[in-house]
């Protein structure tokens, strides 16, 4: 587990269907630039994809970057090729 991991929640997805989202932060080990641990923050979405196949996206990026709606959009566009 990553330093510092903290789930922050767990809910189904209201505009990806048959999903649960995921969300949680953690810190990276110290930026070679700054010396500073870096505070990240990701959504995974578990999506059900109705055959017995779960598909599993994650979306990161640094805490004060993170844009959560990019990762559902991302999520919304999902395609599966049998």
């Amino acid at each position: 587990m990553a330093p510092g991991f903290k789930l922050t929640g767990i809910v189904a997805s209201k505009e990806v269907k048959n999903s649960a989202v995921m969300s949680y932060t953690w810190e990276t080990p110290r930026s070679a630039v700054t010396g500073k641990p870096v505070a990240e923050q990701a959504d995974r979405y578990y999506i059900d994809l109705g055959d017995g196949r779960l598909a599993v996206l994650t979306g990161s990026a640094p805490k004060a970057n993170f844009d959560r709606e990019q990762v559902r959009d991302i999520a919304l566009t999902l395609k599966v090729s049998k």
